[in-house]
C-alpha cells in the first residue's frame, strides 16, 4: 500500500519517481493479483469515498 504512495509523493515533490528503477513496480503488480489485496483496495476506495462524503457535509 505504501509503495504507490512513495512513487506519487516523490514524483510530485522531486519530479522523479524514486522507485521507478527498482523492482517495486513488479512487486506491487504481483501483490495486486492477490485476493486479499484486491479486497483491501476495494475497502480502501469505499472508505475514501465515505470520508469525502462526510467532509463535504461539514
Amino acid at each position: 500500500m505504501h509503495l504507490p504512495l512513495v512513487s506519487l509523493a516523490t514524483t510530485r515533490i522531486y519530479g522523479v519517481d524514486f522507485l521507478a528503477d527498482t523492482p517495486a513496480r513488479e512487486y506491487v503488480k504481483a501483490m495486486n493479483q492477490m485476493p486479499s489485496m484486491q479486497k483491501i483496495n476495494v475497502d480502501r476506495k469505499a472508505n475514501q469515498a465515505f470520508i469525502m462524503e462526510v467532509r463535504a457535509k461539514k
